[in-house]
């Protein structure tokens, strides 16, 4: 199965920071549930806010969405989940339980309660917290349900039993949340449709995570830091996995630029030659401007790379000029022009970007608020002013 456009997007923010340590600890075999069962009991660490809401209150309709703090698409769940608190009010109580913490953030209570009260907008329903070394939540309910993207939310009806499972931000579901919820709050949930939804994202979850794996030596030697090491583990995947091409090329284009700039360079415009004809031709566009966004914020790029860089931005910005495709293109354009000591036209690109945020429902009030502190940044800076 391959994965929806939607969930493509989703899937690289969300697994961005998954490690080998995490899948191992998931792999422990929890009893599975799914569509129409009666969902594991909540044994958090800690109420993180509000009182505990143990058990779920029976003739109740609840969501249980499942968050990190370092992960983006998170957060923007968490302005889904206050907008339905508030929308539907007492007929809804929505629990947030922070998982995966440790893999990125700071994961004691006092971190995450700081996160929560500093955030007072995004969080108007309970927050809970799950045992960072034990998981329990994580292991019952998410992998018990096959599943492991956050964040992932469960709607429980009001006889008890989970009627809906699935990444709730993703517009490209075939059982949208919000029509999940609004049947669970009347009482008419379609239980075939959210069968059907959570089988295919917990298929594409599990094609994910033997991406993962297959990918594993390659991205720990990217951690590290070990270029050339990199690139002869993406040589490796390719030779036993040719389709995995493309889903290593940014990888591998980024290992290039530290080892040979031109040849890296030549690389960037074969893999656009090589979508002629193939699955991805329609989307080479975009696929060129997220090459560009590679070399641009490439720290020792030098101004051939930075020109070929801005021609591919300006390609992904012509395919994907609105939304949140067209805030990332203008974002790399400004970060390219201040890496170029171009201050008035960094400040321009910036400002678009923050422009184009009105409405776009991926933009969080953090990410929208660091925006808007990079404008500054681009403001205060000299003329000639390279980072």
């Amino acid at each position: 199965m391959r994965l929806s456009h939607a969930c493509r997007r989703l899937v690289v923010s969300l697994f961005l920071f998954v490690t080998l340590p995490a899948l191992a600890a998931t792999a422990t075999g929890p009893q599975r549930f799914g569509i129409g069962d009666a969902p594991p009991a909540l044994e958090t660490l800690a109420w993180i806010k509000d009182k505990p809401v143990q058990p779920l209150a029976p003739g109740q309709v609840h969501v249980v969405n499942f968050f990190a703090t370092w992960c983006g698409a998170s957060r923007e769940s968490m302005t889904l989940m206050s907008r339905m608190a508030r929308q539907h009010g007492p007929a809804l109580t929505i629990i947030g339980v922070n998982v995966r913490e440790s893999e990125r953030g700071t994961a004691t209570v006092d971190a995450v309660s700081r996160f929560v009260a500093e955030r007072p907008e995004s969080f108007a329903y309970s927050v809970a917290m799950d045992a960072p070394e034990t998981t329990p939540l994580f292991t019952r309910w998410m992998r018990g349900a096959g599943m492991y993207a956050i964040p992932t939310a469960f709607i429980i009806g009001r006889d008890g039993r989970v009627a809906w499972i699935g990444i709730a931000i993703d517009d490209g579901n075939s059982y949208p949340f919000e029509q999940a919820l609004a049947d669970a709050l009347r009482d008419g949930v379609d239980l075939d449709r959210s069968r059907k939804l959570h089988a295919e994202t917990s298929a594409q979850i599990a094609e994910y995570l033997r991406d993962r794996e297959i990918l594993a030596d390659m991205d720990a030697a990217q951690a590290r830091g070990d270029h050339a090491a990199t690139l002869a583990a993406a040589d490796a995947v390719i030779a036993a996995h040719p389709d995995y091409r493309l889903r290593t090329a940014y990888t591998r284009l980024g290992a290039m630029l530290h080892l040979d700039e031109a040849g890296a360079l030549a690389f960037a415009e074969q893999e656009l030659d090589a979508l002629k004809g193939g699955e991805f031709e329609d989307r080479a566009e975009v696929i060129a401007g997220s090459l560009g966004s590679v070399i641009a914020r490439h720290p020792k790029a030098s101004p051939h790379a930075q020109a070929v860089a801005m021609s591919y931005l300006q390609r992904g910005l012509r395919a994907d000029p609105a939304g949140y495709g067209g805030v990332l293109n203008w974002l790399n354009i400004a970060a390219l022009e201040h890496a170029r000591g171009n201050r008035q036209q960094a400040i321009e690109a910036q400002t678009q970007a923050l422009r184009l945020t009105d409405g776009v429902r991926q933009i969080t009030p953090d990410m929208r608020a660091s925006i808007e502190k990079k404008l500054e940044t681009y403001r205060a800076a000299p003329e000639d002013s390279v980072d």
